[in-house]
């Protein structure tokens, strides 16, 4: 069983539901990579990996994406909550898929340090 505990702190940015994505296409010749590729995409699907097990989350994601839509990371963001597992879900204003121009390192580096840092 896959579990997002191995996986440590890192989010990959695959859609948690296909479905909600069925009408999307991607690529240059408007290839439908995500609908003709179900099964690759629900091994990628983070949500049926979440347990109470999984690592604290931080996942950031820009409001101008036009790749990825905000609703994915607000359905991963939910189902980490509702297993009981620390997830903060920032929305960066004004920022599109991968913070081009954006520096999220401050908000990152916070995270990190909360979380990796010993406790005593």
């Amino acid at each position: 069983m896959r579990t997002l505990a191995a996986l440590g702190l890192i989010l990959a940015q695959a859609p948690p539901d296909v479905e909600a994505v069925r009408d999307v296409e991607f690529g240059k010749g408007g290839e439908r990579a995500i609908q003709e590729n179900r099964a690759k995409v629900a091994q990628a699907n983070p949500i049926p990996c979440v347990s109470k097990a999984a690592p604290p989350f931080l996942i950031m994601h820009g409001d101008q994406d036009d790749l990825v839509w905000l609703s994915q990371s607000e359905m991963l963001h939910e189902a980490l909550k509702k297993a009981g597992v620390e997830s903060t879900l920032q929305v960066v204003k004004g920022q599109g898929h991968g913070f081009r121009g954006g520096d999220p390192e401050e908000q990152v580096e916070a995270f990190f340090e909360r979380v990796l840092k010993p406790r005593r």
